[in-house]
């Protein structure tokens, strides 16, 4: 026997002896003993991979991490869940080390899309970032990857609901825990930056510094061809921050004025709409200014066309937004019924034409719950919202099941693969169209919790999208 194996048998031995220690005490307490360690085994499989795993980390960073050092105190008091929730901390920390490096207000614009970007200033209001607006700001501005935005994702759904954050009777692996583990190290604390990422970040700290040439913007320009969608609609949504906080200098308003026209013809619809949107809600929070700005800012890119004809669709898009905090905090089943009576009352019986994407999406989202329980006090409420779609917003709600969120949910969780069944039974009436309903005769046959990383049905998809653009 070799000394790893001597060191894992006397492991063994003392989670054991431990175990035996505290369940004495527990019974001499008279609390409950049954259901609270996990098994020894199970640990046993993390103390076996957790050096391969550590060997990612740099020496400096490990020997501050005290979270994993937590994570391992857990595991061995076969605490999996407090555990996972050390994990998940150490990650968040690291990802906000990773944040306050790069251009904090470039992250803020590219991660709050809502009112509350205005209060948001500096480094020290990250801490107001919650997770899920972490996530989605370094996966815009390239912190982290978009595959390694979805493995995190899967951990925090993980962290909210099985872990010791939130009341539950999961049951986790030392597996799991190991290729967490595995996962955020890999993923947030050693991934190196892309090139593309430091060159943005390089190009606003120009921008913001000096004075550019016409060679340098033009250079700059040269630059946008590079990018993917995602990159552009992220560098539009720095380029608008700017423009519109009214502190810039002016050296830094004519960059922007020469570079976001060459710039806005490479970003999305989506990303135009919202700069409509944020127009209006500047307006209706009576910051006349910033108004004046960013129609300024839209007329330059000749994007007028996308402010919103009321302020009704302003209203609605931040409603979209609160419900999806609340479905995603873990209060859920509490709070979100007051949310969604809420948004039937603002969109009454006429839809959101200007931002419908965003207004489908959300409602399938959260429709099809958290994965452990329906909200009952909202689910009459999002009845009552898919039952309002019309034909086009039923199409885009089935072929909603490839979205990053929605699959991940269809992949993880039975209820969700239900309530998806559901809403096809909801929908189903609206939808004439036979390449669509041929399409859901075959969604039907299939595995839900495969179907939507299948090439053939993203291919489908595809190509049915230009029926309901």
């Amino acid at each position: 026997m070799d000394k790893n194996q001597n060191a894992i048998v006397s492991i063994n031995g003392s989670i054991t002896l431990m175990e035996t220690s505290i369940i004495s005490a527990l019974e001499y307490l008279g609390l409950p003993k049954t259901e609270i360690f996990s098994d020894v085994k199970q640990r046993i499989t993390v103390f076996k991979n957790i050096e391969d795993v550590l060997v990612l980390l740099d020496s400096n960073i490990k020997k501050d991490s005290r979270y994993i050092s937590k994570f391992f105190a857990a595991v061995s008091a076969g605490l999996f869940d407090a555990a996972l929730n050390y994990l998940w901390d150490e990650t968040i920390l690291q990802l906000r080390n990773r944040v306050s490096q790069y251009d904090i207000e470039y992250f803020f614009d590219c991660a709050v899309k809502t009112e509350k970007r205005s209060k948001l200033k500096s480094i020290e209001d990250l801490i107001k970032v919650d997770d899920s607006e972490l996530l989605i700001g370094s996966k815009e501005i390239g912190l982290i990857s978009s595959i390694g935005y979805k493995l995190l994702e899967d951990i925090k759904f993980m962290r909210n609901w099985a872990s010791a954050a939130h009341p539950n009777n999961s049951d986790l692996t030392g597996l799991q825990l190991i290729t967490w583990l595995e996962t955020c190290i890999r993923e947030v604390i050693c991934l190196p930056l892309e090139n593309i990422t430091v060159r943005i970040n390089t190009l606003l700290e120009n921008i913001k510094n000096s004075a550019l040439s016409s060679k340098e913007l033009d250079n700059i320009v040269v630059f946008f061809a590079e990018l993917t969608s995602e990159k552009t609609g992220a560098l539009a949504n720095g380029f608008f921050g700017i423009f519109t906080r009214g502190d810039a200098p002016q050296h830094c308003i004519d960059n922007v004025l020469y570079l976001a026209p060459k710039l806005w013809p490479l970003i999305s619809d989506d990303v135009k709409v919202q700069f409509g949107i944020r127009f209006a809600q500047f307006g209706a929070n009576g910051d006349k200014d910033k108004q004046k700005l960013s129609r300024q800012f839209l007329e330059v890119c000749n994007g007028l066309q996308y402010i919103p004809n009321t302020i009704r669709d302003s209203e609605i898009n931040e409603q979209l937004a609160a419900l999806r905090r609340v479905h995603e905090s873990f209060d859920n089943f509490y709070n979100e019924g007051m949310f969604a009576k809420q948004l039937v009352n603002i969109v009454g019986d006429k839809l959101p034409s200007q931002i419908i994407d965003r207004y489908v999406n959300t409602i399938v989202y959260v429709f099809l719950s958290n994965g452990y329980g329906i909200a009952s006090a909202a689910d009459p409420y999002y009845e009552t919202l898919i039952s309002g779609f019309d034909s086009r917003a039923s199409m885009k709600a089935i072929v909603s099941l490839i979205r990053d969120d929605v699959a991940l949910k269809l992949k993880n969780r039975k209820l969700c693969r239900m309530q998806f069944i559901r809403l096809i039974e909801l929908v189903l009436p609206k939808i004439t169209a036979p390449m669509f309903k041929d399409f859901i005769d075959k969604l039907l046959k299939m595995d839900l919790a495969t179907a939507s990383t299948d090439d053939k049905v993203k291919k489908q998809i595809d190509l049915m999208r230009v029926y309901i653009k």
